[in-house]
């Protein structure tokens, strides 16, 4: 597994990067990386970047833009883990969603830089990517406040979700929205994570 600084050399500026100090109580899984945003727009504190940075966990904050997407994957730091449980936030969202598929397809918006794509994310790709991560009794019972979502909009979030699976189909990888924490708590949302991360320590 790569480190640290490893990481922190290939990401540059528009990832940040921690392995934090342990938890009381809680120790550090072997071969899970957390990623989650950082602030965007009108979103200052991005629920997703603190549910990575304190879960206790090794973690990445991504910049909020394409690039930094794009950075991420053509560094293969990816490759040096098991299981990725992906974070972002789904702002009109009142519930965590548990993302089944990403797609081939981003539109639109700008990202932090300003920066807009439209049209396929990977040309001659499939247009469907199936999560890694979840095992299918996990879709018949959830934890509470949380749900199945099939559609993760076309967004940085889907963006990043589809470049993970397409480009480390050996890593076992999965997206989690979470809503702002005005619709739920970062406490509770802090142990959703806690319980999918429990659920998909299968190997």
């Amino acid at each position: 597994m790569v480190d640290a600084a490893d990481l922190k050399s290939v990401a540059r500026k528009s990832v940040r990067v921690r392995v934090p100090p342990r938890a009381p109580r809680m120790l550090m899984t072997p071969g899970l990386l957390i990623t989650g945003f950082g602030p965007f727009g009108e979103v200052a504190d991005n629920p997703s970047g603190t549910l990575a940075r304190t879960s206790g966990e090794e973690f990445l904050e991504l910049e909020v833009s394409y690039q930094a997407v794009d950075r991420l994957i053509d560094s293969d730091t990816l490759a040096s883990y098991q299981r990725i449980l992906m974070l972002g936030v789904a702002m009109k969202a009142t519930r965590c969603r548990l993302e089944l598929y990403t797609h081939n397809e981003v539109h639109g918006l700008a990202d932090a830089l300003g920066e807009t794509r439209t049209g396929s994310i990977m040309e001659g790709a499939p247009p469907i990517l199936g999560s890694t991560l979840w095992l299918p009794k996990m879709t018949d019972k959830v934890p509470r406040n949380c749900e199945i979502s099939i559609d993760p909009g076309r967004y940085l979030c889907n963006y990043l979700g589809y470049r993970v699976n397409q480009a480390y189909p050996n890593v076992r990888a999965g997206f989690l929205h979470v809503p702002p924490v005005e619709a739920l708590s970062l406490e509770k949302q802090a142990r959703i994570v806690r319980r999918i991360i429990a659920a998909t320590d299968y190997i």
